[in-house]
């Protein structure tokens, strides 16, 4: 594509400044379904002021969870979006030994761009098992992330 915007796995959108706008696209991998990863687009002369964290809730932050069956540790992962390097911020719950649970739970959200370009955010959320067609349990970060990496290097914020 020519001139300024930003090319995303689903194609380019046109940004020459003149016109605002904030999209909300969904994907997952087809190998791990359990994982949807929400990527957040605005212009750099967005009115709304589109944050990043759009869409998600207090819940996906602060998870209520039984301190007897799970164990929640913080995360940051590096990550890029185009060229730019971004910290992934989260959080894994996965389950105790003996505690009898299977299924784990994530989330993560990472973010460039602002004032002067474009907004660009990654949100990441998980479903367990059982949820609508879901059939298996939800794989860990350490299997789903690499993937996404590669796959979000081909994101390009172009600004001329």
């Amino acid at each position: 594509p020519e001139g300024p915007g930003i090319c995303m796995p689903y194609g380019f959108i046109a940004d020459d400044g003149k016109t605002a706008y904030s999209i909300k696209n969904s994907l997952r991998f087809t190998s791990t379904p359990n994982v949807i990863f929400r990527i957040v687009t605005a212009s750099a002369k967005d009115p709304w002021d589109t944050k990043p964290t759009i869409g998600t809730y207090n819940t996906d932050y602060r998870p209520g969870y039984d301190g007897s069956e799970w164990r929640k540790t913080k995360f940051i992962e590096p990550t890029y979006i185009g060229d730019r390097l971004a910290g992934m911020d989260g959080w894994l719950l996965e389950p105790k030994p003996d505690s009898g649970e299977q299924e784990r739970a994530w989330f993560g959200l990472a973010h460039t761009g602002g004032t002067f370009s474009p907004m660009i955010a990654i949100q990441v959320f998980t479903f367990q098992q059982g949820t609508d067609d879901l059939t298996e349990l939800t794989p860990p970060p350490e299997r789903v992330l690499p993937r996404w990496k590669e796959l979000s290097k081909t994101i390009r914020p172009m600004l001329e």
